[in-house]
C-alpha cells in the first residue's frame, strides 16, 4: 500500500467530507481521512500503487475542487520512505496564491521530487514576498544540479 498527504488551500470553497467520499469511490483507493483544523486541510490517501497512481490523486483532487489547471494542492508528501534530500527554494518576489499554486504543480509533477513541505498557511502568515519551500527529492531520480535548473526556470516563470 503507497501513502500520499495533501495540504489543500485553506479558503476550501468546496466541501472536504465529500472529497474525501469522492476519493474513496475511486479504483485502488484503500483509505482516506482528513484532519482540519478551520484553517488547512489535511488529505491523506492510502491506495494500491498497481490500480492508481499518485498523479491520477493529484488530478482527481484538482477537478473534484474544479480547479483542474493551478489545483488547490498547497504542498503534497509521498510517504515513499526513501532516504530523501532537501532543498530549499527561495522565491522572493512571489505576489500570489496563484503563482504559489502553479510552483506547487509543477514540482509535484517533476519525477523524484517526494515532498513539499512548507505549509501554504506560512505563505500568508509570513511575508508572501519571501516565501522559502523545503523540497525533498530522490537524488537517484533527479540530480541535484536538474533541481538547480528547474528551480531556476521556476524564479524565471514566477516570481
Amino acid at each position: 500500500m503507497q501513502r500520499i498527504t495533501f495540504e489543500l488551500d485553506y479558503n476550501c470553497y468546496y466541501p472536504i467530507k465529500e472529497l474525501t467520499e469522492y476519493l474513496r469511490g475511486l479504483d485502488g483507493i484503500n483509505s482516506v481521512s482528513y484532519n482540519y483544523d478551520g484553517v488547512c486541510p489535511v488529505i491523506d490517501v492510502k491506495y494500491d500503487g498497481t490500480k492508481i497512481n499518485y498523479k491520477t490523486i493529484f488530478y482527481e483532487t484538482c477537478a473534484f475542487c474544479e480547479e483542474p489547471y493551478d489545483g488547490s494542492i498547497m504542498s503534497f508528501d509521498q510517504h515513499l520512505g526513501k532516504e530523501a534530500k532537501m532543498y530549499e527554494l527561495n522565491l522572493d518576489g512571489l505576489i500570489c496564491d496563484f503563482c504559489y499554486r502553479g510552483v506547487i504543480r509543477e514540482l509535484f509533477s517533476t519525477n523524484g521530487i517526494i515532498s513539499v513541505v512548507n505549509s501554504y498557511c506560512d505563505f500568508w502568515e509570513k511575508s508572501p514576498e519571501k516565501v522559502r519551500i523545503k523540497l525533498y527529492y530522490d537524488d537517484n531520480i533527479i540530480s541535484k544540479e536538474e533541481l538547480e535548473k528547474l528551480c531556476n526556470k521556476i524564479k524565471e516563470d514566477y516570481c
